[in-house]
């Protein structure tokens, strides 16, 4: 197995890791960086407040750093209400 498909392998594996523990989101692998975006602003403020939780669901899936996007929800580029603009938004 190469290493972007056991990448894509924990990416997934995490996803439904975070799921199972009522933290939706989408996990992209970047080498051993997992990119975690959750996909409601209520799902943001649950994986923040739980970042001990998700920290360890991601050493236990294979990576070493984890990131949390924080955008809010948006739809079609616009930004959620209270969020900050962001350079390119």
């Amino acid at each position: 197995m190469s290493a972007h498909t056991n990448a894509h392998a924990s990416a997934g594996a995490l996803e439904a890791a975070l799921a199972a523990n009522g933290l939706p989101a989408d996990v992209e692998a970047r080498d051993r960086l997992a990119l975690i975006r959750p996909r409601s602003t209520t799902a943001a403020q649950a994986i923040a407040a739980r970042r001990g939780q998700v920290i360890a669901l991601a050493a236990t899936h294979g990576f070493s750093h984890a990131a949390l996007e924080i955008v809010g929800t948006r739809e079609h580029g616009a930004a959620a209400p209270g969020d900050a603009a962001l350079p390119g938004d």
